[in-house]
């Protein structure tokens, strides 16, 4: 009889303990991520409750290549990109959010003609940022794709050199340029 009646408490505890748990909730995502607003690359989202969330991407891309045994060509690309999120609808595999961002990309080039011996170095700083709304669909619990859409304001600076020793020539030049539009983005993630 007490056999059967310590059964009947530990299902009952397990039955009403069942009915009052809820979904596994994540404060982790990793994935990729491709944002004209915040930067793309490699993701990663802190999620600290079910309406605010930081996510930080980055890429470091970096090429030689040699058109011929005399010339070479190297170039350098570095992105790093921030986003603050706040939710403003929320289902069970749907959530609608209000995001800020900004992001930075840095990229370099250099060119080397042996049998001219001429030398050009180009730099582009890419500085971006601004806000808008996206959406985030959640497959199988874990797996998370987003859509992005908002106002963008970018700021472009390109420098460059070119150097000769062959012909005794040395040349700079600076440009910036400024921009306001709509920018976009995707993503895919993975939740733990």
């Amino acid at each position: 009889m007490h056999k059967l009646l310590i059964i009947f408490l530990f299902s009952l505890i397990m039955a009403l303990t069942a009915q009052g748990q809820t979904a596994p909730t994540f404060h982790h995502q990793i994935g990729v991520a491709g944002s004209l607003i915040s930067g793309m690359g490699i993701s990663y989202q802190y999620i600290f409750s079910d309406d605010y969330r930081v996510k930080c991407t980055g890429l470091y891309y970096t090429e030689t290549k040699s058109t011929d045994i005399l010339d070479e060509r190297k170039s350098m690309d570095t992105q790093a990109g921030m986003e603050l999120q706040k939710s403003i609808y929320m289902a069970k595999n749907t959530r609608v959010f209000a995001f800020a961002g900004a992001g930075v990309l840095l990229s370099t080039k250099r060119d080397f003609d042996v049998n001219a011996s001429l030398e050009s170095r180009y730099r582009w700083e890419y500085y971006h940022g601004g806000a808008g709304v996206g959406i985030e669909l959640i497959a199988a619990g874990r797996i998370s794709f987003n859509v992005e859409v908002g106002a963008l304001y970018s700021v472009r600076v390109t420098s460059g050199e070119f150097d000769s020793a062959k012909h005794s020539v040395y040349e700079t030049f600076s440009r910036r340029e400024v921009g306001f539009g709509i920018g976009g983005g995707l993503g895919i993630g993975y939740r733990f």
